[in-house]
């Protein structure tokens, strides 16, 4: 536990998963991303030089004893999406894939 948030985690040579097993109302992204790193930090000794994932599961490079961390994933696609002409048993959903930033 850090900072009343609780954490599985999943430690690998370079890579660690951070899963939050607290409950927590509309967590911000950012603050969780930093307990994860803050925490893996602590257990694995190494240090985080990248993040990705939201605010359940932290994917988190690690690099240890000299060692560069691996790559980051790439961003997973976004979209938008809109519903129209819903009615007690169907809908339509028209999505859009967003431009990678």
């Amino acid at each position: 536990m850090i900072e009343g948030s609780r954490f599985q985690l999943r430690l690998s040579e370079d890579v660690a998963v951070a899963v939050r097993t607290s409950p927590e109302f509309l967590p911000d992204h950012e603050d969780v991303a930093r307990k994860a790193a803050l925490l893996v930090q602590q257990e694995s000794g190494c240090q985080v030089d990248w993040i990705a994932g939201d605010a359940t599961r932290v994917q988190l490079g690690l690099s240890c004893d000299g060692r560069q961390a691996p790559p980051a994933p790439e961003p997973a696609p976004e979209f938008v999406c809109d519903v129209s002409g819903a009615d007690t048993r169907f809908a339509a959903l028209e999505c859009v894939l967003l431009p990678n930033a």
